[in-house]
């Protein structure tokens, strides 16, 4: 056993070498999957020893906006949001507290918190297949720094579950769910070390209303986190309050529980963060209104919406996760914001597939198609499953614009 350890060891060590300088990157990919979590980790440690450390390279501020913040919204914008908005259901009967079904706690692996997060939550409905088989489909790239909720809901759905995919969720929606025995994912912001802020998946598994707490099954933190409602909001509205509920297909009538989709859903998210940066202009606030104007049409309005949260500032691996600023200024064509948030991003991270892809389209919108097509290939090569980039070669094959 020792010696298996050892080979296992050194292999490990050897392959972490090579992509710690860059020299391999498929060979890790096919042989990630099968190390151990300890080994998985290797390469990244390695890479932390040769390269020196820098300090993040922030955010840059919109090229268009000077110091001053803007006022929120009029209140006949607030008024208009409002009016197209249908409230996500909060009236469902529920008791004071619930918990839901047996779940199999996983732990993640290196860089693998979305994985493991859809296998506790499958595990729920019985179609877990375990953390790695969906760490190979959801990340053909191991250094793959964001899997997007609508990667996990299409891997659900795969398995055979039904899932409602929802922004600016409550948390009366959540403990509904809960109620019904419904696993839902949340995507939230997290800080594990001073300065390093990042973001991360949970899963709900508990509520007590007259606590006023939730718990969460922590992929990195344990299986039975705590917060307060408070606490807990405080970090989830940094992504809009986006939720991923998953049913099996036999309760597919129940996907109602999850609140509605599509426009009213959008208006009704742009309303409540019009209401929050009336109360306290913050860049979170400012960000979820453009994140939810551009779902509604209204990428001037987004734009601006994002012009004031960066003005205000806003954290470095912001982007990583959630991409309506790149789309809004692509939309206004104000490429060179496109260019410089997406630069940005690639000094932090070079592998940020979705920033690959921006830097091309705004290289395509100066005229350089080649180097557009160069990047676009490359994005592809960092995730096969990414669309746009290849939607995007095969528009420029075909002589016609890419769509976003």
């Amino acid at each position: 056993m020792r010696r298996t350890a050892a080979v296992g060891l050194g292999l490990a060590i050897a392959l972490g070498v090579l992509v710690a300088t860059g020299a391999s990157s498929r060979l890790w990919r096919a042989a990630y999957p099968h190390l151990p979590p300890r080994m998985q980790a290797v390469p990244y440690r390695l890479r932390a020893l040769v390269r020196s450390a820098a300090t993040p390279v922030a955010l840059p501020p919109p090229d268009t906006l000077g110091a001053t913040v803007a006022p929120p919204p009029t209140p006949a914008a607030r008024s208009a949001m409002a009016t197209n908005a249908v409230p996500t259901p909060s009236s469902v009967p529920r008791p004071l507290s619930a918990e839901l079904g047996p779940l199999t706690h996983a732990y993640q692996t290196w860089n693998n918190c979305g994985p493991a997060t859809i296998s506790m939550a499958l595990s729920v409905i019985g179609l877990d297949e375990g953390q790695a088989p969906a760490a190979v489909r959801l990340k053909p790239n191991p250094d793959d720094k964001n899997v997007g909720p609508d990667e996990l809901a299409r891997y659900a759905q795969e398995r055979g579950a039904i899932t409602a995919l929802r922004a600016g969720g409550r948390i009366e929606v959540l403990e509904a769910l809960v109620a019904a025995g419904v696993p839902t994912i949340v995507e939230t912001w997290f800080e594990p070390d001073p300065g390093d802020e990042m973001g991360h998946y949970r899963l709900v598994v508990g509520y007590d209303a007259a606590a006023r707490t939730l718990r969460m099954a922590d992929s990195y933190e344990g299986p039975n986190v705590v917060e307060s409602y408070a606490d807990f909001d405080r970090d989830w509205r940094a992504f809009n309050r986006t939720y991923l509920a998953i049913l099996p297909a036999s309760r597919a009538a129940e996907v109602a529980l999850a609140g509605p989709g599509g426009a009213a859903m959008w208006f009704d998210a742009a309303a409540t963060a019009a209401d929050e940066v009336e109360r306290a202009p913050d860049a979170f606030g400012w960000f979820n209104l453009g994140t939810s104007l551009q779902a509604t049409g209204d990428p001037a309005g987004a734009a601006d919406a994002f012009d004031r949260a960066r003005a205000i500032g806003l954290p470095w691996r912001m982007l990583w996760y959630q991409f309506g600023p790149f789309e809004a200024y692509g939309a206004a064509g104000r490429w060179s914001d496109v260019e410089s948030l997406a630069k940005a991003n690639l000094a932090n991270a070079s592998d940020l597939e979705e920033s690959v892809y921006w830097l091309g389209r705004a290289r395509e919108a100066a005229g350089d198609i080649d180097g557009a097509r160069s990047l676009w290939r490359r994005a592809v090569e960092l995730n096969p499953l990414y669309e746009a980039p290849a939607r995007a070669l095969r528009a420029t094959d075909a002589g016609a614009p890419p769509s976003p």
